[in-house]
């Protein structure tokens, strides 16, 4: 069992029923993210590893917050499975730490989504993190780095 509505519900009050589950298959780092959403849109994200291992990393893109753009990280294995339990105004990074790894990942909103953020990854606070050579895919590659989307005021619509 990954996990049960009812007892999510009993830790977290206010998160609703999922609504999308995916898969993800990744090689060796492979890193995806970051992937969010506007804190107003309510978007909640369930995370676990089911085969290999992952950095998982969360930022706070909730601009009223006191841990505004800062960053946690976790390891999560297949050998000692967690779940991660990503709330509302936080975007979400992985990157696959062995050669076969496959992550799943339950969302309430369906995708393509209106309120999503991508976050460029590649960033120097995250350089330790991440290790020398991740693999990124385009989108990722391709997104706004933070700071960008801060002075665009993206984070406030």
């Amino acid at each position: 069992m990954i996990f049960r509505q009812s007892e999510l519900k009993s830790r977290f009050p206010t998160i609703p029923p999922m609504t999308q589950l995916n898969y993800i298959e990744n090689r060796q780092s492979s890193l995806r993210g970051f992937h969010g959403a506007l804190e107003k849109a309510n978007h909640w994200k369930l995370v676990t590893c089911i085969s290999g291992a992952v950095t998982d990393a969360v930022l706070d893109i909730r601009p009223n917050s006191q841990t505004f753009g800062m960053i946690g990280m976790l390891q999560i294995t297949a050998n000692k499975p967690e779940l991660l339990v990503i709330p509302p105004g936080f975007a979400h990074a992985f990157q696959a730490l062995e050669t076969k790894t496959i992550a799943i990942y339950a969302t309430n909103i369906e995708y393509p989504n209106q309120d999503e953020i991508d976050i460029n990854p590649l960033i120097p606070s995250c350089k330790e993190i991440w290790g020398k050579s991740p693999i990124v895919s385009a989108r990722d590659e391709n997104a706004l780095r933070f700071d960008e989307l801060l002075a665009a005021g993206k984070f406030y619509a």
